[in-house]
């Protein structure tokens, strides 16, 4: 009886980290889109794009954000957060 052959594949590795990046934007639809792009199984980030809820100002922004951490309890691993606004000048 001939042995069954053994497959010489390798399994796909798995990421056991994806660091998070959680991004409140101004815009609806647009800003928004541009993030997503860079969520995929393969990424070694993960971004969470916040609703705008059409609070738009810098402070409901960042307002938004730090909610955010605060009810997903995010802070305790949280090494850096960052703040981007744009100005109209």
């Amino acid at each position: 009886m001939a042995r069954k052959r053994r497959s010489f594949r390798r399994p796909k590795p798995k990421l056991a980290y994806r660091k998070l990046f959680v991004i409140a934007t101004e815009g609806e639809k647009t800003e928004p889109a541009y993030f997503e792009l860079f969520n995929s199984k393969e990424a070694t980030v993960w971004i969470k794009v916040l609703p705008s809820r059409r609070q738009t100002s810098p402070q409901q922004v960042l307002e938004r954000t730090l909610d955010y951490v605060k009810e997903k309890n995010l802070k305790k691993g949280m090494k850096s957060g960052w703040s981007l606004t744009g100005m109209s000048c």
